[in-house]
């Protein structure tokens, strides 16, 4: 094909791919004929094809192509062309840029091209192109605005990406290049600003003569050159540019509507550079100029932006709420334009960039000038508009962080550091008191919180919002606690004095500003500097005698609030429980404290929702101020359990009162009368009066537990109640088919049985392990607080007695678990529980469940919203009343959902939702139960169903009673394990097997481990090599559940519209997809967690060792042969040291080994899942495998001598370790998720080779299968021989992996960062010698591939 046909194709095929009426099978080969053009490997050809395509008479899109194509020739190819070729490709450039610029009505498209294509090709040829043509660039300027335009584009491109990494310019010549545009500073800088000055006169000129069209060119022409001085902003010397004018003249520009927006890029870009080592005095007088420039923009813009909101200017240095500036009030008086937004935006970055770097520097020979910045920053920080608000944030914040380091005498790189003023710090909490109370969508008035809204996207983004603010608050009041202190009580007595029954919603956002201004503060103030002012120090180091003035003062303002409204009787709780960190080293304040929230509970109405919330949604904010004031009793009792210790018996008596009243409640609900105390709120006292009794010491502890658990262990020894509830599954569901909210026994009993469990939980969370948490033996020194504790504890029930003073643990000594002496009675019934809960999942009992119940066994809306991190949203998305069991237990309603009782639909809804999340918490309460007792009273967990031992060294045989419990305790665990959901499953090791695990002595694993462990283990093997595999393989993990997939509609909830209903649909099916491969991932990680326990624990010396025969047999017949587990494959981590704290002997006493002797199918069920984690994209879950896996190496079995007959079971077991897991270890390192566990991997992969290389070739043998030549090999193992090194060990593995492997090993990628030159002196250096810096890789990338991929393709072993 001739030239003149083949231009001729082209120009065909590009106006088929631009014509909008082709059709796509035309479209698409007109592409690919293009593409395969610019793919051509000869350069010739696309340069003269190019060429013909670039002339005037060609259509505009034909000239971009070939503008295109030279490009690519110039940036690809460049080299492949002599040099006489590439001066003459050179000069013709140079001369289509010259055209392009003298044609009249060229587009700016065509200029910009061929400016682009100029600045390519002196990118690639050199530094020396540069300097030769660059005065005739400039004097090519001369000839009009549109020529002077063209060459500032080819200034801007030219030096674009040389100060950064990039691929097409070599790292040598990158250099060269950027030595060469540094020569030539001393031309192009003041070109430059000549372009500015002239241009922009030229423009106002023409414009005051009404010559649009030339001015519009000017204004070109000072665009282009303020976007090439951007080019040069970061990392030209700055007092270069400075001595140039450029800095005067682009501050100047910042005052005009049409330029700002470049100058301040300029400003941006200068903002954070580095001071020099040779020219500073200059450096810091070009950033005073900076400064100046930027806080007088900045001023302007808020100005102009105050003003068009309707908003006074901001005035002076102070003020209370609402602060002035740009964030005063005045919601939508007036539309601000967009592009003063904008242009303020720009300005506060710049100034957020420049303040860490060289604000020190600018304000050395005048300090007001940090006064002035400040002053600006700080009007960012007031303003209303969002992204001007969040970016003075981020500022104030490192301001901040960095004055604390100051005053907390850490040292700092920088010698300069930036103290922020006492009276800004007033002012900055001012500003974040008015915004913490502020949620998206609550402006202060109409239409001024549209910009707000759209801001936050979800509940965390808002919430990473509102920790910032926090932030500033707890930096200002470490740095200045008076003046945090100060301000807390200024806008509590503000708040509190125009706070009237009933409160305006203006009123309570103040109110609600006042108390998380106060919660933050009180938790900021350091301990020492809170302990000195309760004790009223005179130190006038820290000035705590005023401090402690300042919040006594407080206290005794709201201790003589007297509010009667509900809402307000919360909020004043909340005001009281924020000063917990003051009343813990004041007992005299905690003893007034407490007494008054007492009193406010008791000025609560009763609660009219029966002894449970029922479906009446108008009525769920009734019982929200009694909650709040309960749960402000715990947190008190939280920060001052010492100093409330003489105050325990009348915390007591208080609480008996309640409990009364609530005994009384379920009596008259019972005869449909209203209720007046929920269960709930009896939980949060009694969690109070656990921390008060702990620090009393251990027989307080002892005496308050017996008194709670007493009305407990009436009902739950009472065979006729278990016979009624707990005997069957059936039974079970019968409870749960009660009517929600009709008042009846059943209805009763069932959150009974809810809050029972809850508070079992919590009893056992909040007690003192081992004996009181602070008061060592009653009380310390608060005046007798046995003898107090004593007076104020009912006497026990009949039957139960007092905890011994037996040590709970092994090492004696200590004072047993306070839950130690019931949990006889306790535990049996829970088990009871959880097998009746378990077995509904089962397909005989889900068969026969009612239909109203069904459902209930489905994952909800809300369960989902909290795996998945979207738990704020849930309650609207599932339509029902808001379900959530806070610290302090009890169910309370949300507020929306039912609007007003809604109808049958809604109710049915409701009831569900209710079902469903008592069965949930029910679960998870008993499961941190049992695994909480388990860790924390060993000894009487362990010695089960017979009475508490003192310790586990007083455990005697196995009786046959122990024996039939843990068969009791494996039927409520694990019988069900094979319709157990994976969420339920991954909760159950978590919460109850792996504390089991760690705390069960070594004597009684043959009993307990032994029986419970081997069918929960092999249940996990089957299902995750089986859900791992459909994931890999389609994408979806599948993860199943009772009744349907997770997928399945399971909130009961009616659809709307035809379109909004497959709209949710599709949501609710991604929703889904995300929520099953988070549950497999987590389940994958609890029980690789797991199994990383089994190698390290310690084995009782008196369990005897089987024969290393026998173990590798049974291993055997379980499954776990060479070929059998070839499935392995992935990675792992195993920490830096690895498993090289296993010596054998401690390997053979480890609960691995254990395993391996007496329960093989177990142990073949964990080696399965170990290996295969390794190819599983989890690196967490691959970090456990590589344990489980490097303590499996250790193990004697593998070390035994090999015999003549290669099938001997040790030989077996060796043969699967050298081979299959040191084939799956290789594998783990193509998988790119293990970049950060890679050398842990590398680690495994040198225990097997050196410790079973000798033993069996099966290691060498997956090498040479690699494509290793043996040459190759042979001298890897001789490196391996000739060190002592494990460090240069796994270097070795590491260079003969990536030499074969290359790229394919995605694990060893490296992640290389740009390289960024941030400054360049205005002297100018020789360049270094380029063999010296040039690098190159000993690994071939592009090689054929080696023969990993067969490792993939192994057979699973199910």
């Amino acid at each position: 094909m001739d030239e003149a046909t083949e231009l001729q194709a082209v120009l065909q095929a590009l106006a088929v791919a631009v014509d909008w009426r082709t059709d796509q099978a035309s479209r698409g080969a007109a592409t690919e004929f293009l593409e395969k053009l610019k793919a051509e490997e000869e350069p010739h050809r696309q340069a003269s094809i190019a060429a013909h395509l670039v002339n005037s008479d060609q259509p505009e899109h034909a000239r971009l192509f070939g503008f295109q194509l030279l490009q690519n020739v110039a940036r690809s190819k460049w080299q492949q062309f002599p040099a006489d070729e590439r001066r003459r490709l050179a000069v013709y450039a140079f001369d289509l840029l010259r055209r392009c610029a003298d044609t009249a009505g060229e587009p700016w498209s065509i200029r910009s091209k061929a400016a682009a294509l100029m600045a390519d090709i002196v990118k690639h040829e050199g530094s020396d192109l540069w300097k030769e043509m660059l005065p005739s660039l400039l004097s090519l300027s001369a000839a009009s605005p549109i020529h002077a335009e063209t060459v500032a584009l080819v200034l801007q491109f030219v030096p674009e990406d040389v100060t950064v990494h990039n691929e097409d310019i070599e790292g040598n010549r990158r250099r060269q290049l950027l030595l060469g545009l540094t020569t030539t500073l001393p031309q192009i800088l003041p070109f430059l600003y000549s372009l500015l000055d002239s241009n922009f006169a030229a423009a106002l000129a023409d414009m005051q003569q009404s010559k649009v069209d030339a001015a519009r060119q000017h204004a070109a022409a000072v665009t282009a050159g303020l976007a090439a001085l951007g080019a040069y902003a970061e990392w030209a010397p700055v007092p270069a540019l400075a001595s140039a004018g450029l800095l005067n003249a682009c501050g100047f520009l910042l005052g005009s509507p049409d330029f700002r927006m470049g100058a301040a890029d300029f400003f941006k870009h200068l903002a954070a550079r580095r001071a020099p080592s040779d020219d500073q005095e200059a450096f810091n007088a070009a950033m005073t100029s900076v400064a100046d420039s930027l806080v007088s923009a900045a001023d302007a813009s808020l100005d102009r932006i105050t003003a068009s909101a309707g908003a006074a200017p901001a005035g002076g240095a102070g003020g209370e709420a609402g602060g002035a500036g740009a964030g005063g009030g005045g919601g939508g008086a007036g539309e601000v334009d967009e592009g003063e937004l904008q242009f303020a935006e720009r300005v506060c970055e710049a100034m957020v960039a420049f303040a860490p770097s060289n604000l020190k520097r600018a304000a050395q020979q005048d300090d007001s000038r940090y006064a002035r910045f400040f002053h600006a920053m700080l009007r960012f920080f007031e303003c209303k508009f969002f992204p001007l608000h969040a970016l003075a944030l981020q500022l104030w914040l490192v301001l901040l962080r960095e004055s604390a380091q100051s005053t907390s005498g850490a040292k700092d790189k920088r010698a300069a550091v930036i103290l922020v003023p006492p009276d800004f710090c007033l002012r900055l909490l001012d500003v974040v008191a008015d915004h913490l109370p502020r949620r998206p969508g609550e402006g202060e008035g109409e239409g001024d919180d549209d910009a707000w809204q759209e801001e936050f996207t979800n509940s965390g983004d808002y919430a990473q919002y509102r920790s910032r603010l926090m932030e500033v608050i707890r930096l200002v009041t470490q740095q200045q606690p008076l003046i945090a202190a100060s301000k807390v009580a200024s806008r509590i007595e503000a708040a509190v004095g125009a706070t009237s029954a009933p409160p305006s919603p203006k009123a309570m956002a103040v109110l609600e500003g006042a108390r998380m201004l106060e919660d933050a503060v009180m938790a900021a103030v350091p301990d020492a500097v809170m302990a000195a002012a309760a004790a009223h120090s005179t130190n006038p180091a820290i000035l705590a005698d005023d401090l402690g003035l300042i919040v006594e003062g407080v206290l005794q303002r709201l201790l003589c609030v007297q509010w009667s409204d509900p809402v307000l009787i919360e909020l004043h709780s909340h005001l009281l429980d924020a000063l917990g960190p003051f009343l813990k080293h004041s007992p005299p304040a905690a003893a007034l404290v407490m007494p008054k929230l007492f009193e406010l509970l008791g000025a609560l109405p009763p609660t009219p929702l029966g002894v449970e919330p029922m479906l009446r949604p108008e009525r769920s904010e009734d019982r929200l101020p009694r909650l709040q004031v309960c749960t402000s009793i715990l947190r008190v009792a939280r920060s001052a359990d010492v100093a409330l210790v003489p105050m325990l018996k009348a915390m007591v008596d208080q609480v008996m009162a309640i409990r009364q009243q609530q005994q009384a409640a379920v009596q008259r609900v019972q005869q449909n009368q209203p209720g007046a105390v929920l269960h709930g709120e009896i939980i949060l006292l009694a969690e109070a009066l656990l921390l008060v009794a702990a620090a009393a010491g251990p027989s307080e502890e002892a005496a308050v537990v017996e008194w709670l658990l007493a009305p407990i262990r009436a009902q739950w020894t009472d065979a006729t109640w278990q016979n009624r509830y707990l005997s069957s599954p059936a039974a079970l569901a019968a409870l749960l088919l009660h009517t929600p909210g009709s008042g009846s026994q059943e209805e009763a009993d069932c959150w009974t049985v809810y809050h029972t469990t809850m508070l079992l939980e919590r009893i056992m969370r909040r007690a003192a392990a081992g004996g009181g948490s602070a008061g060592g033996g009653g009380g310390g020194g608060t005046g007798g607080g046995g003898g107090v504790v004593a007076a104020a504890t009912p006497p026990p029930s009949p039957g139960t007695g007092k905890a011994d003073g037996a040590g709970e643990g092994g090492t004696g000594g200590g004072v047993s678990h306070c839950v130690s002496p019931h949990l006889h009675w306790i535990v049996p019934p829970m088990l009871r529980l959880l097998h009746c809960i378990h077995s509904l999942w089962s397909p005989q009992v889900l068969a026969s469940l009612p239909p109203a119940l069904a459902p209930a066994l489905l994952v909800g809306q809300q369960e989902k919203a909290a795996v998945l991190g979207q738990a704020g949203a849930a309650g609207k998305q599932e339509g029902v009343p808001l379900l959530v069991g806070g610290s302090g237990g009890g169910w309370g309603e949300g507020g929306g959902g039912m609007g007003g009782g809604g109808g049958e639909k809604q109710r049915e809804a409701a009831a569900l939702a209710i079902r469903r999340n008592w069965l949930k918490c029910v679960r998870d309460n008993c499961y941190g139960f049992l695994g909480m007792a388990a860790a924390n009273a060993p000894a009487a967990f362990f010695s089960l169903p017979e009475p508490a031992v003192p310790n586990l060294k007083s455990l005697g045989s196995v009786t046959p009673q122990q024996q039939q419990f843990v068969l009791e305790v494996r039927a409520a665990l694990a019988d069900s394990v094979a319709s157990m959901e994976a969420r339920h499953l991954r909760l159950l090791q978590k919460l109850v097997l792996l504390p089991l695990v760690k705390a069960c002595p070594p004597n009684l694993w043959p009993l307990w481990l032994g029986t419970l462990l081997p069918p929960i283990l092999i249940h996990c093997d089957q299902w995750l090599t089986a859900t791992w595999q459909r994931f890999l393989q389609e994408g979806l993990a599948g993860v199943g559940e009772a009744g349907g997939g997770a997928g399945g509609k399971a909130d009961g909830s009616s659809g709307g519209n035809v379109g909004g209903e497959r709209e949710r649909e599709r949501r609710g099916a991604l929703k889904d997809e995300l929520f099953q491969e988070k549950i497999l991932r987590d389940l994958t990680r609890e029980t690789c967690s797991l199994l990383a326990l089994f190698p390290v624990l310690p084995q009782s010396s008196s369990l005897q060792a089987a024969s290393i025969q026998a173990t590798a047999s049974a291993l055997i017949m379980a499954g776990v042969t060479g070929s059998s587990v070839a499935a392995a494959g992935g990675a792992g981590a195993a920490g830096d040291e690895r498993m090289d704290v296993h010596s054998v002997s401690s390997a053979a006493n480890s609960l691995l080994h254990f395993l391996l002797q007496q329960h093989p199918e177990a142990a073949a069920a964990c080696i399965r899942v170990a290996m295969a984690a390794m190819d599983w994209p989890d690196s967490d879950a691959s970090h456990k495998a590589v344990l489980f896996n490097s303590g499996l190496v250790h193990m004697p079995e593998l070390l035994a001598e090999p015999t003549a007959q290669p099938s001997e079971p040790a030989a077996q077991l060796r043969e699967m370790v050298g081979r299959t897991m040191f084939a799956a270890a290789v594998q783990a390192l193509t998988l790119e998720s293990n970049a950060g566990i890679q050398a842990h991997i590398v680690a495994l992969l040198r225990d097997i080779y050196l410790r079973l290389g000798p033993l069996t070739s099966a290691p060498r043998e997956v090498l040479l299968s690699l494509s290793i030549p043996p040459e190759g090999l042979a001298s890897f193992e001789a490196a391996l021989k000739s060190t002592g090194s494990a460090k240069e060990q796994r270097a070795a593995f590491r260079t003969l992996l990536t030499g074969v492997a290359g790229n394919q090993l995605k694990a060893f990628a490296a992640q290389r960062n740009p390289t960024t030159i941030s400054n360049v002196s205005g002297v100018i250096r020789t360049a270094s010698n380029p063999s010296a810096t040039t690098t190159s890789s000993s690994i071939d990338q592009s090689g054929p591939s080696i023969g990993l991929a067969s490792f993939g393709n192994m057979p699973s072993n199910q």
